[in-house]
């Protein structure tokens, strides 16, 4: 008697084929139409529909006035000097597209770059590496799961050919994760991509089908939600001309007038809600922290795999934590020194010669606007190096090459 799974392999195929071809009848998966108060409004979101769908953010994206900002919460915390108000106020010809929560870290990225070949190819990029990012297991699965999209995974299954030493690491990596562990037909197909096996057969349909719904639901549902974040009002106080000594004096002022309850340079509001209640606990909480081996190397160096393949031109930003905060929990800075020291090996070994390290400024007076974010005067060490990048309309010779030795743990742990 066969089971339920071996008739589902045998009469499968077919059904599925005939849905797909309803599918794309009866739902044709065109490009979405957007105005330019519409790309204005997504690309500052962070809304969650935008990211882990295609239908909205590829069509924004598609627009060369938009650069995308890849990191994670610092992102989301927009004050006057951040790099989206900073191109607003002084209408710049680019405008920042922000790839950033809590918890969007390298394997985030990586479907996102996945889902924008087309958009991203040849195109400049900023990209923030916490070295929060890199505790010893990569990114939690809490975070993970929160931002998977399963569009962007089927769509790269889909165009795959021959995998690759990343599509063959990517998938390694998914099956590590519970909640794609319990899908036991997804599970069949990245591990044969493990094997360098591509989707084929009933395999690739399952992945068409798959891809069909899910792009349905994001046309559906992909403008939803997304908020209108005025950015007007934190234009008001800057300097009428552009000016970084100017900017950089405001800075100094706003974040001292903005830290006033505590002595680490915090914003009040972060404090009070974050800190305070846990201040004593805190103290020497953190000499233990180690981001020197960690899984994270791994899946940065996917990022990196995809951006040569693109042959994106990116700059690559490194973050200080805040030192007078990691005087107070006992956070090593010569650990943090370290961890640049492998992260610019790694980067330039391969040609990302393309390097702001900041990490080195953590004494800067107002620097973050918490223990580990950027803010105030941060953006606009920031804004000094990244303006001139995005303003440059030179076009460069780029000689990337990627060393599969970066994926195996021996890297990681090294």
């Amino acid at each position: 008697m066969k089971t339920r799974k071996g008739l589902f392999y045998q009469g499968g195929p077919f059904l599925i084929a005939i849905l797909i071809v309803v599918l794309v009848f009866v739902y044709p998966n065109g490009k979405a139409s957007l105005s330019a108060h519409e790309k204005e409004r997504v690309a500052v979101s962070s809304h969650t529909n935008v990211l882990i769908g295609n239908y909205i953010k590829n069509a924004t994206m598609e627009d060369k006035m938009y650069i995308p900002y890849f990191g994670s919460s610092e992102l989301r915390r927009i004050d006057e000097f951040h790099p989206s108000v900073l191109a607003k106020k002084y209408d710049r010809d680019y405008r920042p597209f922000l790839f950033g929560k809590a918890g969007t870290q390298s394997l985030t990225h990586y479907g996102f770059l996945i889902s924008m070949k087309d958009e991203l190819r040849g195109k400049k990029a900023i990209f923030i590496v916490s070295p929060q990012w890199f505790v010893p297991g990569g990114v939690p699965e809490a975070y993970f799961k929160m931002y998977f999209s399963p569009l962007q995974m089927y769509d790269n299954l889909i165009a795959m050919k021959k995998p690759n030493d990343g599509d063959r690491y990517y998938a390694t990596r998914l099956l590590r994760y519970g909640f794609i562990q319990q899908q036991s037909i997804l599970c069949d197909i990245l591990r044969e991509v493990e094997k360098g096996v591509a989707p084929k057969g009933f395999h690739k349909l399952y992945c068409q089908i798959q891809y069909e719904l899910l792009m349905q639901e994001d046309q559906i549902y992909g403008r939803i939600g997304i908020p209108q974040r005025d950015l007007k009002q934190y234009t008001k106080g800057l300097p009428d001309e552009y000016s970084l000594r100017k900017l950089d004096e405001l800075a100094r002022r706003i974040g001292e007038a903005s830290s006033t309850n505590n002595d680490f340079q915090i914003k009040n509001s972060f404090y009070k809600k974050r800190l305070s209640m846990d201040i004593k606990r805190l103290h020497n909480a953190q000499k233990s922290y180690d981001y020197t081996k960690s899984l994270e190397f791994g899946d940065f160096e996917l990022v990196l795999s995809k951006m040569a393949e693109l042959d994106m031109d990116v700059l690559f930003i490194l973050p200080p934590v805040n030192g007078l905060w990691s005087d107070y929990t006992g956070f090593s800075q010569d650990m943090l020194q370290e961890w640049a020291k492998k992260i610019r090996f790694q980067l330039e070994d391969q040609g990302f010669t393309n390097i702001l390290d900041l990490t080195t400024k953590y004494r800067e007076d107002y620097f973050m606007q918490d223990t580990i974010h950027l803010g105030w005067r941060g953006w606009v060490a920031i804004d000094e190096r990244s303006f001139p990048f995005l303003e440059n309309k030179t076009e460069t010779t780029r000689r990337y090459e990627i060393k599969k030795s970066y994926f195996e743990k021996e890297w990681a742990n090294q």
